[in-house]
């Protein structure tokens, strides 16, 4: 039974090796990890440091003000 596990295992690597090289797997997990940074955004990154109420595309008089209006003096 070893035996025939041990054929099995060698076709299934055979066949991986045989489709990683048809499609170049390191560029594919390349170009998978570049969509998914696209995805996310390029102010994903300002955003997660505390830019709640406005980002870099907000004009600055539609900007939420968090700061109390009575201190406007």
């Amino acid at each position: 039974m070893r035996a025939e596990a041990q054929a099995y295992a060698e076709k299934i690597n055979d066949a991986l090796a045989l489709l990683r090289r048809f499609i170049d797997w390191d560029k594919a997990l390349r170009r998978l990890d570049e969509l998914q940074n696209a995805r996310r955004g390029p102010d994903a990154v300002g955003q997660s440091q505390g830019g709640a109420g406005c980002d870099a595309r907000t004009p600055p008089g539609r900007r939420i003000d968090h700061r109390d209006p009575r201190d406007r003096a």
